[in-house]
């Protein structure tokens, strides 16, 4: 039992001792010892113990262990009260060490209390050593804290960084939207200035209206942000959601500044507009209206062109950074300059910003090419995009804008994935490497003597035997050791896999560029000869090597080394496993590196498991049938817990949501393009109904409009999308380790995930189609007619 508390001097004193110590000393609970020997002073001391109980750790790793259970295996445990009572009056000098130990609740903690938090602690801890001399802190939270603090600020700059093009883009959304308001009220705004009101009385209108609107939006926006960050803290990659996240989200104090600074950025961008309508007066307005007389100010000031200057400076630091990362051997980390990482997005603005420029003249070819169809609705829709491209620029760039960057996000995201499973696949050969220890057998020698060394054999259970392991679908062997390859002028070192060919192709992770042809072409010219191997290429090329070349390797593997012939059947670039920045590799049937030699030795077996098998299932499993195996690597649980990073939960998180939004904030620009611009052109449309165009032809002149520009804008977007991937994927990799280039990285085009962005744009578009035309049904374009400009 517990030892209970005592305060007579003379009693004995009940204590707990470890189980190490009882067992030790051979006590047993209820005997009564006498302690004697010295504390601190040179007055003998004397005192009577009586065991109470034997105590050992349940889990030694629990928090409630402060110091090691193994530091108090030679202390005896009493209660305070017995201390105090029985110990203390032995001398002033008793008491040798007095510890606190503090279980205090961080649940509460969060990153922006770290600062303040870890200033306390040092206050407390200087305090303590000011009134006790020799006072120090042995436990603390002190270091972590300022570790989880540092890796929450990169997080947080990285996803700053990320989110900007998004924040651009909704910013651009904000000045598009406005402005096509400003436009369906400029009359009204030019008639307000003819008759009088000054600029800053139109601004000061806009001003209340945007304040009341930014209000409303900060409220409804930290409902929608933490919606958003709990749909982050569920992302997989791009676009791929789970049910669960283990990150708790909370609307933090400061969300609310951010949301108020947002706000104010964007409420001064939305007055632009205004700001321009304003200094029209009636006769200038009409004059404009007519026909654009001026580009606007990004083109006549050559904006869009200069952009490409930081552009091209960016690509080339970013190629440089690429270059350095070759020559030594190491990854470079281009997100080390923050400005490296908007070079792709400058680039896919001052492309998008380069295709408005030249849109005229991509109308004038499109009307030169359509022209001809039959009807008047297209020949309408062409002469008026021909006449007023500027009316399309605004749709147009958020269009181009978002599908870019969308395009560039997602191939972005399935590249860097793809690369994660193959850099973890490579390493690993398949699911699961295991090593087969087998069992060691010694064979007599003569005479009865002891065996030599080499005489040792091995005895292994067939390799079918894995397949009986739950959830093991293939399994092959694999030896791996070193060689020497013997020229006739030196020797090289290098390693040896043996392989089993027809087991390996099914367990195998194999990608095409490895070596020039598939891999059943390898594992066939294998099977032509039984002393055939696959050669690393610069090997080869360095020795002159080609296929039907004769090698010789010294194998060591078992006993004293042993020369082998073998012929060349292959070249490889990389096999899995094998590194060309290690020295040269040899890929052998298995079976004939056991024949020459002399008899088995260890090996590994490559598995192939069913997704969710787990190592303990497949080491316990091996245990059961007689395996002795232990596992060396996995690659399924690598993947996983590479993936549930916090910072690439967050980046792939920040840029799907930031995607939705962009999509659909762009699908409701061209909403309200669309309706705005069906009011703004609601006379013209009177003139054209009074002339005689039937309601369906009506439809489709609106139909070819928006077609039209949905489809420069689809057909622009993927284009530049697609070009800045595949110029600049390759150049944002982050890879380090002692091999960061292998395997070689690729740039993949996620169509899949284009197809989908096509389909959210086709259902939003379309559902702006359907609105204009109902708008279009229900208008009366006859009063219109009468009503002029009052309409």
């Amino acid at each position: 039992s517990l030892p209970r508390p005592s305060t007579a001097p003379n009693s004995p004193a009940e204590v707990m001792v470890s189980s190490q110590l009882a067992n030790e000393l051979g006590m047993e609970v209820g005997e009564e010892y006498k302690i004697m020997g010295s504390l601190t002073s040179s007055r003998p001391v004397q005192l009577t113990v009586r065991i109470a109980g034997v105590w050992e750790p349940r889990n030694a790793n629990e928090p409630y262990w402060f110091i090691r259970p193994e530091a108090l295996e030679d202390t005896l445990l009493m209660p305070e009260r017995t201390f105090r009572a029985v110990v203390m009056p032995q001398g002033r000098h008793a008491l040798g060490e007095a510890m606190w130990y503090l279980v205090m609740d961080g649940s509460g903690v969060r990153s922006r209390d770290v600062p303040a938090l870890v200033g306390r602690i040092q206050a407390v801890e200087s305090r303590a050593n000011e009134l006790l001399p020799g006072t120090e802190l042995q436990v603390s939270p002190e270091n972590a804290l300022e570790s989880e603090y540092e890796k929450v600020l990169i997080l947080t700059a990285s996803l700053v960084l990320f989110s900007t093009p998004m924040v651009l883009l909704v910013a651009y959304f904000i000045v598009m939207v406005t402005g096509l308001v400003v436009q369906r009220q400029q009359n009204e705004i030019a008639v307000l200035r003819s008759r009088g009101i000054s600029r800053t009385g139109v601004l000061g209108i806009y001003l209340l209206e945007g304040m009341g609107l930014a209000g409303i939006a900060l409220v409804v926006g930290l409902g929608l942000g933490w919606l958003a960050a709990a749909l982050m803290v569920r992302t997989h990659s791009f676009l791929s959601f789970g049910l669960s996240g283990g990150v708790p989200v909370y609307v933090s104090p400061e969300s609310v500044v951010a949301g108020l600074v947002v706000a104010g950025l964007i409420l001064i961008a939305s007055l632009v507009p205004a700001l321009a309508a304003s200094g029209h007066t009636i006769i200038s307005y009409k004059r404009e209206r007519a026909r654009a007389t001026h580009k606007p100010f990004w083109q006549r000031t050559y904006l869009d062109l200069l952009l490409f200057v930081p552009a091209y400076l960016g690509y080339v630091q970013l190629r440089d950074l690429g270059a350095a990362a070759t020559l030594s051997g190491e990854g470079v980390d281009p997100f080390s300059n923050p400005l490296l990482v908007l070079t792709p997005v400058l680039w896919l603005l001052a492309l998008g910003l380069l295709t408005l420029r030249v849109f005229p003249l991509i109308a004038i070819a499109v009307d030169r090419m359509l022209s001809r169809l039959p009807g008047v609705s297209a020949l309408l829709a062409l002469r008026y995009m021909t006449r007023m491209p500027r009316a399309y620029t605004s749709p147009l760039l958020l269009l181009i804008l978002t599908l870019s960057l969308a395009i560039f996000t997602a191939s972005m995201s399935r590249s860097l994935d793809n690369q994660l499973v193959d850099d973890e696949y490579y390493d690993t050969g398949a699911d699961v490497r295991v090593a087969d220890l087998g069992a060691q057998k010694a064979t007599t020698g003569e005479g009865g003597q002891q065996p030599a060394p080499e005489q040792t054999s091995w005895e292994f259970l067939p390799v079918s035997d894995y397949l009986r392991i739950d959830g093991v679908v293939s399994a092959t062997r694999v030896s791996r050791g070193a060689t020497e390859a013997i020229l006739p002028d030196s020797r090289v070192s290098g390693t040896v896999l043996g392989i089993d060919r027809l087991d390996l192709p099914s367990v195998v992770r194999w990608r095409r560029d490895y070596a020039t042809y598939s891999l059943g072409d390898y594992m066939n010219a294998l099977g032509a000869r039984d002393n055939g191997v696959l050669v690393s290429r610069d090997f080869a090329e360095r020795h002159g090597l080609d296929v039907g070349s004769t090698l010789e390797l010294e194998l060591r593997d078992l006993g004293d080394p042993r020369d082998a012939r073998f012929t060349v059947v292959g070249l490889l670039d990389y096999f899995p496993t094998l590194y060309p920045d290690d020295g040269p590799f040899f890929v052998a049937n298995l079976d004939y590196l056991f024949q020459a030699e002399g008899g088995l030795f260890p090996y590994e077996v490559w598995l192939k498991v069913r997704p969710g098998t787990s190592v303990g299932r497949i080491e316990a499993d091996a245990a059961r049938l007689g395996l002795r195996v232990f596992v060396q690597q996995e690659a399924p649980s690598a993947i996983v817990e590479a993936k549930e990073r916090p910072e690439r939960q967050g980046l792939y998180g920040l840029l799907s949501v930031g995607f939705l939004a962009s999509a659909l904030l762009t699908g409701l620009g061209f909403l309200v393009y669309s309706m705005v611009s069906f009011q703004r052109r609601f006379i013209e449309l009177g003139m054209l109904r009074a002339i005689g165009l039937s309601v369906p032809q009506m439809s489709l002149l609106l139909l070819w409009e928006q077609a039209l520009i949905v489809g420069v804008g689809l057909l622009s977007g993927t284009a530049i999308g697609v070009g800045v991937s595949r110029v600049f994927i390759l150049l944002l990799q982050v890879r380090s380790g002692e091999h960061p280039g292998i395997p070689p990285f690729l740039v993949l085009i996620a169509w899949d995930q284009v197809w989908l962005i096509y389909l959210i744009f086709a259902v939003l578009f379309a559902a702006a189609l359907v609105i204009v035309v109902l708008m279009l049904v229900r208008s009366r374009v006859f009063q219109a007619v009468k009503m002029g400009e009052v309409a």
